[in-house]
């Protein structure tokens, strides 16, 4: 592999150490210190000795991923370390700091923006990570020499780091990032209730029927928890090898927990289906609506227009539909004027790390 060549010389990779105040006391009881991955150029030492200071990028994970996870060694393929080592050689990027933060959760994740159910972690990523990196090393502290990207989960929150928190990024890369949660999640959560009717409790069933006590059926029937989320929680945070199914079922509640949280009822938040009948909570699903991406651009595109580069990219056989909000999303954005790029490429949803090639010549040109 290219890292491994006499003739290059590799950054290096070394591991950042912070410790949260944003997330102390999070719903989850998650960890405060988190270990951040950090990726150099060459001679990093040497330049900033002589005064150099160096443009950031964030790079956040998607769903079930992070950033340790991200410069993990891979067969037969670079892995995002031989990637930025190339891309150096190459002269495609400038002298960079890369960070990958750690925000994995017991949910598998997170979107990257606050909530009472999970914790406040697009204050930790965009106000407090941000802070701590600019303090710890010899960054650029300017929005134009700031980058934040991602693929999924993390395309959303780099979207969303922009939305939400102004003059902060001047570079923005979503990469098949979550949007159009018609498409995306909503029929997607008939698999997930099919899921969690395996952790249904036996002695809420009336007697007399197979249906739900009219009691249970209330709750059911207001997105509230009648017991299996919870049953099946407690079964993923024991279990070492969870399957597709579960796998997905765990991310749907994990977007419920991040779309629609409400601290007054069972586990911090409500789902959009009722659980019993599969039948949508139009109230819910609304609320999950109103984070959408296709929807919160028409209500903030001022916003955008501040950007230097924004870089939007999707396969056009993403299987979770996602090319059909990115195209909505990009058709948008060129009514209201603000500049991007779009690409479409021959591709799904997965193997799609090449990608990053052409966003960070973009996003760091």
């Amino acid at each position: 592999m290219l890292i491994t060549r006499p003739d290059i010389l590799p950054g290096r990779v070394f591991f950042l150490e912070h410790h949260s105040q944003v997330l102390h006391n999070n719903p989850l009881n998650d960890p405060v210190i988190r270990q951040h991955p950090v990726w150099v150029p060459p001679r990093f030492e040497e330049k900033s000795k002589q005064g150099q200071r160096f443009p950031l990028v964030f790079e956040l994970a998607g769903f079930l991923g992070t950033g340790a996870g991200r410069i993990a060694w891979r067969a037969f393929d670079e892995n995002i370390v031989d990637r930025l080592n190339r891309l150096y050689h190459e002269q495609t990027i400038p002298d960079l700091i890369v960070v990958f933060p750690d925000a994995f959760t017991r949910l598998g994740g997170n979107q990257y923006i606050n909530s009472s159910a999970i914790g406040q972690y697009g204050d930790f990523i965009n106000q407090e990570l941000l802070a701590f990196v600019d303090q710890s090393l010899p960054t650029i502290r300017a929005p134009e020499k700031r980058v934040i990207y991602g693929k999924s989960s993390g395309g959303y929150g780099a979207i969303m780091a922009a939305l939400l928190y102004p003059a902060t990024w001047g570079n923005v890369g979503m990469l098949s990032g979550d949007c159009f949660f018609d498409a995306l999640y909503r029929n997607d959560w008939h698999n997930t209730l099919t899921t969690l009717s395996k952790y249904a409790p036996d002695q809420l069933i009336a007697e007399s029927s197979n249906e739900p006590t009219q009691e249970i059926n209330h709750l059911l029937s207001l997105g509230i928890d009648d017991g299996r989320v919870k049953s099946f929680l407690d079964y993923m945070w024991k279990n070492e090898r969870p399957n597709h199914h579960e796998s997905h079922a765990l991310m749907n509640i994990c977007m419920a927990a991040t779309y629609d949280p409400d601290p007054q009822v069972k586990n911090g938040f409500r789902i959009p289906f009722n659980a019993y009948s599969g039948e949508i909570i139009n109230q819910r699903w609304n609320n999950w609506l109103t984070w959408d991406p296709i929807h919160r651009v028409k209500q903030q595109p001022d916003i955008l227009r501040t950007l230097k580069t924004l870089y939007l990219d999707c396969g056009w056989n993403d299987q979770y539909h996602i090319h059909y909000g990115m195209r909505q999303l990009s058709r948008q954005l060129k009514s209201d004027g603000i500049n991007h790029i779009y690409h479409e490429f021959l591709g799904t949803h997965s193997g799609i790390d090449h990608r990053i090639d052409k966003a960070l010549a973009l996003l760091t040109k």
